[in-house]
Formats: structure tokens, sequence, C-alpha cells
């Protein structure tokens, strides 16, 4: 398997005379409205993975009469702005910048915020909160922008942005990894594994470590290490009086625990993280199947027997995932199928079969692609060394699984996300409601591409009890999140999203799937429709997170349509 190009460089921390910050477009304009062009490349590349980087040589000392007037609205003096240029090292960028349509990007959601303020260090998020509290400008936080309902950035809000805030120091003898707060999983992985060292996260490079890691965490490694907030060690962050503290268990410890599944952005910005790391073993099995939709109730209640099992094997983690196919045969009908796809972590052939032969007993397995995995048997394939990764196994599996083409080419990528924790075992009857449910929608020949996944809970993560962490999921079986992605430049988008919320909402409400669900959601899967979102995301944790807010930031700087309420 080879290894990923690595995506992004390190930022360097680059001292500019103000002048240089200044805003760009010399011409005067109205107050925009700018709007994003969807046939720029850039912008495409922008909205699906958010890479996008500020030039610091892009600006001059121009202020367009415009800018001058909306400063005014928000009785912002032009030499408070002059002074606020002084203080920090990095770039600005406003509504009349030219990068103003990139720069308002977070993954698939477009917002209008007054200024984006890509901080370098934890001295420009501390000048940046002064200035907003100033002149009372209301605060988004975005480090990954992948926030599920787009509440990272919000419109007409100074965008305090740290995706610059770079940097992963590994001590390799005390397995410690000191991380910036605008490190993707993907930098953190590659700096990480060079030394055979890991932690639990993700296998989407793209995604942002702080908010992965505040909201949870789940991981391919939970069952044998937790979550990715448990081996969260310590965080610095940037308090809402402006003032710079360290939470970890022996300072600021209330702190620290709501930031240990509490989410980010409720109670201060992040600049780092420590994390402790875990050597692995020198090997591990990736694998992957794929079964009828017709099998997929007997396989999904064969996996959660053998999870249920006592003596359950925790280096085995099983991602199964129901999704339509394409056919490339017939275009207009895809076909469901339930893909099983995990990683065992470790060398022991002996012990994979063992875990895996009850499942492989049931229907009739068959790899998704013959052309990459030349129907190898799965003791066969390719082990992969320790020094990319474990999480990168996973990732690879996971592009096998979606390596087919949706049916309708996506110019601009639409998302709607939802989950329910299951946390009493289904029947086998429980398993067919669900996937019949999930077969009926290829029958409709649907505008969207709906993805249902089961994220494994097990082991590790059942031994921490629910409040000793503001991640109060810990007696969960599974989560099951859905996405639903369709073509936001498509004549019909709108009643394509509405038809897609409609199906969304009815696989976690109608009368055949509700009683599959707990009443707790994933709080890093955030999702507009909940009413009941604090006791969804934090049941029992909520007063404690409300009080611990109230010491923190009483006044509700931080705050967003689901952050901690004081």
């Amino acid at each position: 398997m080879k290894r990923k190009s690595f995506l992004q460089s390190l930022t360097a921390v680059i001292t500019m005379l103000p002048w240089v910050r200044g805003l760009a477009q010399t011409q005067s304009t109205t107050l925009p409205v700018p709007k994003v062009n969807n046939n720029d490349i850039t912008v495409i590349q922008g909205l699906k993975a958010n890479f996008y980087t500020p030039s610091l040589y892009d600006y001059d000392n121009s202020y367009p009469f415009a800018f001058i007037a909306l400063l005014q609205q928000y009785k912002i003096t032009q030499d408070g702005y002059d002074d606020f240029l002084k203080e920090i090292q990095c770039p600005i960028i406003t509504p009349f910048s030219p990068q103003y349509d990139l720069a308002r990007l977070s993954d698939k959601f477009i917002s209008k915020p007054l200024l984006v303020v890509y901080c370098f260090s934890t001295t420009d998020v501390i000048k940046s909160v002064q200035f907003a509290r100033k002149y009372n400008i209301p605060i988004s936080v975005r480090a990954g922008g992948h926030n599920t309902a787009g509440y990272s950035s919000l419109d007409n809000r100074m965008l305090i942005d740290v995706a610059n805030i770079k940097g992963v120091m590994v001590d390799p003898i005390e397995k410690i990894a000191t991380v910036g707060a605008g490190v993707r999983l993907g930098e953190y992985n590659y700096a990480t594994s060079i030394h055979g060292l890991f932690s639990p996260i993700g296998s989407c490079n793209f995604v942002g470590i702080t908010g992965f890691t505040l909201g949870g965490g789940i991981s391919c490694l939970g069952l044998l290490y937790g979550l990715g907030c448990d081996a969260l060690q310590e965080v610095g962050l940037v308090t809402a009086h402006g003032d710079f503290v360290i939470a970890n268990k022996e300072n600021n410890s209330d702190l620290f625990w709501a930031h240990q599944g509490g989410g980010g952005g409720s109670f201060g910005i992040i600049t780092y993280l420590k994390i402790k790391l875990v050597a692995l073993a020198d090997e591990c099995f990736p694998f992957v199947w794929e079964y009828s939709i017709d099998d997929a109730a007997d396989v999904l209640f064969a996996v959660q027997e053998q999870m249920l099992k006592p003596d359950y094997d925790n280096a085995l983690y099983i991602h199964p995932t129901l999704k339509n196919k394409a056919n490339p045969n017939n275009p207009e009908k895809p076909t469901p199928v339930l893909i099983l796809n995990g990683i065992y972590i470790g060398n022991n052939s002996s012990a994979v079969k063992k875990a895996l032969g009850p499942i492989l007993a049931i229907g009739t397995p068959k790899y998704p692609s013959e052309t990459i995995l030349q129907q190898k048997e799965w003791e066969d394939m390719s082990n992969m060394s320790k020094t990319y990764s474990i999480h990168e196994g996973l990732g690879y599996l996971v592009n096998i699984t979606f390596s087919d083409h949706p049916k309708h080419p996506i110019k601009e990528l639409k998302e709607l996300k939802r989950s329910s924790f299951v946390k009493k075992p289904l029947s086998k009857s429980d398993f067919k409601a669900l996937t019949t449910y999930f077969k009926n929608l290829a029958l409709k020949n649907p505008s969207f591409e709906p993805v249902t996944v089961f994220e494994s809970f097990s082991g590790a993560i059942h031994k921490v009890p629910r409040t000793a962490t503001a991640f109060v999921h810990r007696d969960a079986i599974f989560d099951v999140f859905t996405d639903i992605f369709w073509d936001g430049k498509d004549p019909h988008a709108p009643e394509i999203e509405k038809e897609a919320l409609e199906w969304l909402d009815g696989l976690y409400e109608s009368n055949s799937t509700k009683h599959l669900w707990s009443n707790e959601s994933y709080q890093n899967y955030q999702y507009p429709g909940y009413t009941d979102w604090e006791t969804r995301y934090f049941a029992e944790n909520y007063p404690r997170l409300q009080e611990i807010k109230r010491k923190w930031d009483p006044d509700n700087i931080f705050n967003a349509p689901q952050s901690i309420k004081p």
C-alpha cells in the first residue's frame, strides 16, 4: 500500500508590517453580499477540503469607502481598526478582499462573516478576542471547518480561524504529542506514525484534530485505547476575557473535563493540545467485503453477537456500511449493499480468523472491487507497516468502499448528517427493519446519495464511567450515523434537499425504525433539526457543563446555535 502524499506543509509565522495586511481592492463599492463563482475550480476545491491558506502578500493599505461604512455600523473607528492591525501578525480577510469567497467556505457550508482572522499564534487569538469584545462583535471559531451543521462559521461575525496554528512535536520517550489547533488528522497521523506511535483518530485526513478530539473522537483504535478525548492530556486556550490558560487534570481540571467530549467553541479558543500516544503492533490486517442487502440484517446481527461476547477480541474493529452501489449497466437503478470493512490491530493471522469466522459464515461475501483487490483471500492481502499508520489502512478501505462513481456527478457537494446511538442489543427483525428502509430508497430512483455507517463501541470505551468525562455515551453498542449527499448545482436542488431531509428523518423517526435508537446522539455530528440537543449530546452531563460555562464564559461570548448555554 503506497503512502499518500502529505497534503499541506506547515505554515511559518511571518511578521509583517500592518500596512501589508490592510484591505485589498482600492475602488469603493456598496456593501457587498459576495457570491461564490461555482465555475471556479479553486472554489470547488475549497468546498471539498477547506485547505485555503491566504497569501500574506496579497494585501495593500486601501480602505474602500464601503468598508469604512461597515466599520461604522459596528461603531469601530478607523484608528481602532488600525491599532488592531498593528497588534496582530496575521492576515485579515474582509468582504472586500478578493479571497473572501474562499475564506468563508467551511466544508459544505458557505457563510458571510464580517471579518476572517487567520491567526498564526496564541497572541493573535488573544488580540482578536479582545478586539471583538471591545466593539461587541459576535465571534465564530473555526479550526478544521467540518462542523456538520455549519456552526463553525456564522454570518456577520468575526471568524477567528486557527487553521494556521500548525506544528506537531512528538516526544517518543514520554509518548506525548503537542499539537497546534489547526493541524489536520492527516498531518498529525504522518508526524506520529513515523515514530511508530498512534492515538485514536479518524480516517478522514482533512478533518481537524481539535474538533475531532474535543467532541469525543470515535476511532478504529477506540476498542483498544478509548476515544480521542480519552487520550487528551492538556489543552491551552484563550478565554472569553482574552486570557491564556492551561487546563489539565491538575490545573483548571473542570475546564479540562469539559473539553473531554464537551465539544469545541463553548468555553474558549483552543490553540494547542497534548495527546497521549501508544505504540502498536508491527502489522495489521485490513479487510473489506460486500454483501447483498438481503444478507445485511443477518450479517449485522452476527457482528453484534460477536461484539457482545465477554471474550470479544478488541483488536478487531468492524465498520459496517450501507450504501447504494452504482450500477454501470443501469445507472438509474443503484444496488443497495452492505460493505463490511475494518481492521485487525496486530499480526496474528490465527486470531483474525477466529474473530471473523462466525461473521464470514453468514451470507455470501465478495470483494467490492475486483480490479483493486484481485479477489485475493483476506489472509493473503498485503500487510501494512506501522510506519504509515493503522488509520490510513481504514482510510484505504473506505476509499475502496466508495470507489464507484455516484449516479449523479457531484459538482457542488451538499450534505446532511444525523446519528443515534444503539444502546440495547437489536434483534434480527430490528436490523431487517433498518436495512429494508434503506433498500426501499433505491427503488425510488433518488437524486441524493445515502450512506449509513455503524461505528462500533466496546472494550476501553465501555470501561470509562459516563460522568468521568464530558463524553457521556459510554454504554453504546453502535453509533449509527447517516450521511446524504446531493448536487447543489442541480436545478432542482431545493426539492432534492427536502426529499433527502424527509428520508433522513424517516430513518430515525419512522414507525418502523424509531424503536431502534436511544435518545442520545453524537455531539460531533451536530444536526440542526434537534430541539433536544442538550440531552441528546450530553444527557446527565449537561448541568455540569453549564456550571463550567457560567464560570469561564458567563456572558456567553463563545456561542453557536448548539453550544453550551450558561
